[in-house]
C-alpha cells in the first residue's frame, strides 16, 4: 500500500484562485514606478539598437576602404 495519497487534477487545484490585477490584495511596486521603468527601459534598448546599428556601419565602411587600399 502506497503512502503517497492520489492526486488527481481536481486535489492539485487550489481551493481559492489568485487575485486578478486590480482586485485588491498588496501590490508590491507602485503602477507609477512600473511605468518609468518601462519608459528607461525602452529608451537604453533603443539606444543600444542604435550603437549596434552604428557600429556594422562603421565596420562595413572600414572593409570597403580595406579591400580599395589592398587593390593598389
Amino acid at each position: 500500500m502506497s503512502v503517497i495519497p492520489n492526486l488527481t487534477p481536481s486535489r492539485l487545484r487550489r481551493s481559492s484562485p489568485l487575485p486578478r490585477a486590480g482586485e485588491g490584495g498588496a501590490r508590491r511596486v507602485s503602477d507609477g514606478r512600473v511605468r518609468v521603468w518601462r519608459k528607461y527601459a525602452k529608451r537604453a534598448g533603443f539606444i543600444v539598437l542604435g550603437l549596434i546599428a552604428l557600429d556594422l556601419i562603421a565596420t562595413a565602411a572600414t572593409a570597403a576602404i580595406g579591400w580599395e587600399l589592398l587593390k593598389r
